[in-house]
């Protein structure tokens, strides 16, 4: 699993590039972001294979049995799923490694604060690549999302509002 001197390639590095992130869901730009650093670190290349899927490519990945949801159905045509997978190895990792890929998301989803839950832990469809918004139904009526910098200049303008506003309240 750990690939130290892959880490190192232009492969790796075109790699994270791959996936489509424009319009994807906040939380799932950052993950894609800063999963595949904190596996590096362990010396494991990790890339975001997939963000964006068409329904045809959806439909195809229906009846291959790699996908439960038909085009429209899933995720990822709303921007708010992302598959990422080994450097090397793409999905062939066993379910320890898997596990392990799972742990330390999962570690990274709560000091981020994300919204996301993990394929790796569903009963009736283990799909440990997979990473998706939890409540994407409610997000996708939203689709498609700003761009992450528009989203943090926006956020940042609530909170400056909402600090100003208790402050005021607090001197009265």
């Amino acid at each position: 699993m750990v690939d130290r001197p892959f880490l190192q390639s232009q492969r790796y590095a075109d790699q994270q590039k791959r996936a489509k992130l424009e319009g994807a869901h906040p939380d799932i730009v950052e993950f894609v972001r800063v999963l595949p650093k904190r596996m590096a670190k362990h010396g494991v290349p990790m890339f975001a294979s997939e963000v964006w899927r068409s329904d045809e490519r959806q439909n195809q990945l229906f009846e291959q049995g790699f996908s439960k949801a038909r085009a429209g159905q899933g995720p990822h045509p709303f921007g708010c799923a992302a598959d990422l997978v080994h450097g090397v190895r793409g999905w062939n990792l066993n379910r320890d490694q898997w596990r392990l890929v799972g742990h330390i998301g999962q570690e990274l989803v709560t000091q981020k604060g994300l919204n996301l839950v993990w394929g790796g832990n569903w009963p009736d469809f283990y799909d440990p690549a997979h990473w998706q918004v939890a409540d994407w139904k409610v997000q996708a009526a939203d689709f498609p999302f700003p761009r992450i910098e528009k989203w943090e200049r926006n956020w940042k303008k609530r909170l400056e509002a909402a600090l100003a506003q208790q402050a005021t309240l607090a001197a009265k």
